[in-house]
């Protein structure tokens, strides 16, 4: 399930989200003086509130988005501690659209590999419409539908704190510091350039606090305006999956004109087996 829980985590990400803001949404307000405050009393320094804003900001930006996606899943528990790591490394596509009336997001893994052999006949299609998530395998030529969240309430599938799904891109300021601290934390060799790295641990009160250990977005700072304000690195350590996964974001895209076919399974799957897994 590592690849299902990356995807609960990022939607697509890998990943994006219905917190994007709609036409209809009031304006984003101007960047906070003064620390911002979440219930457990926590304030986030300056610097924080102006990134974490600009992080809202690119949200109201973006309507549709496509990246490629290299997602890498370390195991962290071993059997014996002279064993070799576990890595696994998931390369492919991300796409996005959001609408007044439904957030969407594909995801296909083209190829993997865990480090000593590539497998590239076994792809992979996630989509995720708030209500449904669509999993396409070709290795067992089947699809699976599971309805995750009960009719009507799609949106909130992808909203900090109220849905199952916690996710990098368009989130609100002050969603994500009611549920994490957020420190600032200075660049190092091997981080994407032009970025402000920001490490989010869950308050104890946060939902997330028995799930993750850590979240740590890297936030675009580049001059391009489509591109300032996105995550371009999202690292999630999984206390649950005993998991470290990073997800690096590349040739980013915004605002793309989608086909209805550019957000489907490829004909290729027709005639697979499906499955439906509906709500209790």
């Amino acid at each position: 399930m590592i690849l299902f829980t990356w995807l609960a985590i990022l939607s697509g990400t890998v990943l994006l989200t219905s917190s994007v803001t709609s036409q209809n949404d009031p304006p984003a307000s101007a960047p906070s003086t003064s620390p911002a405050t979440n219930s457990a009393n926590y304030a986030a320094s300056p610097e924080v509130v102006a990134i974490l804003e600009r992080l809202e900001q690119s949200g109201q930006r973006v309507q549709t988005l496509q990246a490629n996606i290299d997602y890498r899943v370390k195991q962290l528990i071993k059997e014996n501690d002279d064993d070799p790591d576990v890595v696994h490394t998931y390369v492919g596509l991300v796409r996005f659209r959001h609408e007044p009336e439904q957030t969407l997001s594909w995801i296909h893994f083209r190829e993997w590999n865990d480090g000593v052999h590539k497998f590239d006949k076994e792809k992979v299609w996630y989509i995720f419409d708030g209500h449904w998530l669509t999993e396409a395998k070709q290795k067992t030529q089947s699809i699976v539908r599971r309805e995750l969240t009960p009719a009507g309430q799609e949106q909130q599938a992808f909203k900090l704190g109220e849905g199952p799904f916690p996710l990098p891109f368009g989130q609100k300021k002050d969603d994500i510091l009611r549920e994490f601290s957020v420190e600032l934390i200075a660049p190092v060799e091997g981080d994407p350039v032009q970025t402000d790295h920001l490490l989010c641990r869950p308050l104890p009160v946060s939902r997330w606090a028995d799930q993750y250990a850590r979240i740590e977005l890297f936030i675009s700072k580049e001059s391009d305006p489509s591109l300032n304000g996105l995550p371009l690195r999202m690292v999630v350590h999984n206390l649950k999956e005993a998991t470290l996964a990073t997800a690096d974001f590349s040739t980013v895209q915004v605002n793309l004109s989608f086909s209805a076919s550019d957000l489907e399974l490829p004909d290729d799957t027709d005639g697979w087996e499906v499955v439906e897994e509906q709500l209790n």
